[in-house]
């Protein structure tokens, strides 16, 4: 908050007044603009409304941290397989798979790369972003590629096996990489059962960092 002392005659403080009333609406108005959204994936659809696709598309243009959340009907695992690639994640975003009904520890939400051609399963450019309780598998390169801003949370994911996590559905290369000088400051998993990432059945590295630490 920015403090201003003004000394005003009389005469003119009713037109001080005046302008000040518009001011503090827009800047209430941008405020509002600014709040964060949620988005919420209702299809195992590859494109269209309430899909995982359409989700990122829409947090991308919201400015500030936006939610991703899962309410998709039926009991079980959903799988979601793109016939191409995602969108990139250009704005900070929380994709959270422990949102889906009847989550209770191991994801519920696959995201299949089998159809998708040669791309990666999620790409964060962004920075600041978390993934949580997805499994991410049969992508033709990374399962998920981090480049550009750091800060990011990736938890509670198995990426490289089915949703079980007994079966090797690796991805073609690395199951995270994580490239750049700049993309610093990245947590892979935790101290917390719940947030320990599975990363078994890809055809390189589990983690690997290029150029980064």
């Amino acid at each position: 908050m920015i403090k201003i002392n003004i000394s005003v005659r009389n005469a003119v403080a009713f037109s001080f007044r005046a302008v000040l009333i518009p001011l503090l609406f827009l800047h209430y108005s941008s405020h509002y603009r600014a709040e964060a959204a949620i988005y919420t994936v209702t299809s195992t659809a590859d494109s269209g409304a309430g899909t995982l696709r359409q989700a990122i598309t829409d947090a991308n243009g919201s400015p500030g941290l936006d939610t991703i959340t899962f309410n998709i009907s039926g009991s079980g695992v959903h799988t979601i397989s793109p016939s191409s690639a995602l969108p990139s994640i250009t704005d900070p975003v929380i994709i959270d798979g422990t949102s889906q009904p009847s989550f209770s520890g191991q994801p519920l939400i696959v995201i299949n790369g089998t159809s998708a051609g040669a791309t990666n399963g999620l790409t964060l450019l962004a920075g600041n972003s978390t993934i949580r309780a997805l499994t991410i598998n049969h992508w033709q390169t990374d399962g998920i590629f981090i480049t550009g801003g750091g800060t990011n949370t990736i938890v509670g994911n198995y990426i490289g096996t089915d949703p079980l996590g007994l079966v090797a559905n690796g991805n073609a290369l690395e199951g995270i990489l994580i490239s750049g000088s700049g993309c610093i400051s990245n947590v892979i998993g935790g101290t917390n059962i719940a947030d320990r990432n599975l990363l078994s059945g890809n055809s390189d590295a589990g983690v690997y960092l290029l150029n980064t630490s």
